[in-house]
């Protein structure tokens, strides 16, 4: 599923849409990481003129959420907010994946939409709720 090619689950994109499909990240954690795998793939795949410095990537990254654990804005430039944004995203998935590991919690969150009974106050929505 994961390794060699064609794998379904075989590229960085594949597994965050995977992820986000079975509930595991939340919206924003999801926008984060479709950020950061364009930003690696701009250095993955050119082999000239890459720099952090170019306006395309700066642009990306001033999309990035810019989450702290502490809700304080994130000091520096664009470097520390893509270095701050990654780690965020590592640490959450690494503590998820612990407490799933040390059984602390028994199924993954469900932090997709939900089914309900209650009309919703979204005008898209509202045909499909009667």
């Amino acid at each position: 599923m994961i390794e060699g090619f064609n794998a379904p689950l075989g590229t960085l994109g594949s597994r965050i849409k995977a992820v986000h499909a079975f509930g595991l990240v939340t919206e924003e954690q999801f926008r984060d990481m479709e950020i950061l795998r364009k930003v690696r793939n701009q250095f993955a795949h050119n082999w000239e003129g890459v720099s952090l410095d170019r306006n395309d990537i700066q642009a990306l990254i001033g999309q990035l959420s810019g989450y702290t654990f502490d809700g304080k804005p994130i000091e520096g430039g664009t470097r520390q907010k893509l270095q701050h944004t990654l780690s965020t995203c590592c640490i959450e998935l690494r503590v998820f994946l612990g407490r799933l590991e040390d059984g602390k919690v028994e199924r993954a969150p469900d932090v997709s939409h939900r089914l309900s009974t209650v009309p919703s106050t979204e005008p898209g929505l509202r045909r499909f709720v009667k």
